[in-house]
């Protein structure tokens, strides 16, 4: 009875030590891709951003030499491209938007259909031939910023990761309610035939979401579609 009753132990301590260890490699896998974003994000600005803002500068610097030229000469003279500044403009204002959007995502804090509404938005940007479905609550009851923050974290890192998936995807759909007790989203990305190779990521994914919101976190493979649900209190 001692024997069975041990060795009994002996393998509920295993499964919670494997359960442990999974948990850990879900958790280092959430925080290295973070900290990748931000070195993704940090590295767009250095050459994107920063980069524009110099050219931009060097365009108004050489416009004024010439513009003090014309004054002295009394020519007639093209102060500056003007579309070349405007394009220019509009590619720094366009990053510095998803910079910011990436460090503080907007309506969040107030209106969380909202905010999942513009993320899903914001990836159909990225690639336009991807049609998109949603249906969103009009009313919605305010969660902890944290708690929000966690999920938003979670369906961007999904779509970034699904929408990657070869061959390529056709639409997303997303369906978000709320009860008196439970949230839940479900997001279905729909690909133009069944992916071969499974996005290994998303276990790691899924673990950490559900235990940063001690909610439920699940995906499988359905067809052509690759679907993502969470529930969360």
């Amino acid at each position: 009875m001692n024997t069975f009753l041990l060795i009994g132990l002996l393998l509920v301590g295993c499964w919670l030590v494997l359960r442990w260890h999974r948990l850990q490699q879900a958790l280092r896998w959430w925080y290295r891709q973070h900290v990748l974003r931000l070195v993704d994000e940090a590295e767009a600005v250095r050459n994107g951003v920063l980069q524009d803002a110099f050219t931009l500068r060097r365009t108004l610097e050489l416009s004024s030499a010439q513009q003090a030229a014309v004054e002295l000469c009394s020519i007639p003279i093209a102060t500056a491209d003007g579309e070349f500044l405007l394009t220019t403009l509009e590619a720094l204002h366009h990053s510095l938007q998803r910079f910011s959007d990436f460090l503080s995502p907007p309506y969040l804090e107030d209106n969380f259909p909202l905010a999942i509404d513009h993320l899903l938005k914001s990836h159909q940007q990225q690639h336009l031939h991807v049609a998109l479905d949603l249906s969103m609550p009009e009313q919605w009851q305010p969660d902890a910023y944290e708690q929000s923050r966690i999920v938003w974290i979670a369906i961007d890192e999904f779509l970034r990761l699904a929408l990657t998936q070869r061959p390529s995807a056709r639409s997303i759909s997303a369906c978000l309610t709320q009860e008196t007790h439970a949230h839940r989203l479900v997001v279905k990305v729909l690909y133009s035939q069944r992916p071969h190779d499974e996005i290994v990521e998303l276990s790691h994914l899924r673990r950490s979401a559900q235990f940063l919101t001690a909610g439920t976190c699940a995906y499988h493979q359905e067809c052509e579609a690759l679907i993502w649900s969470m529930c969360w209190s």
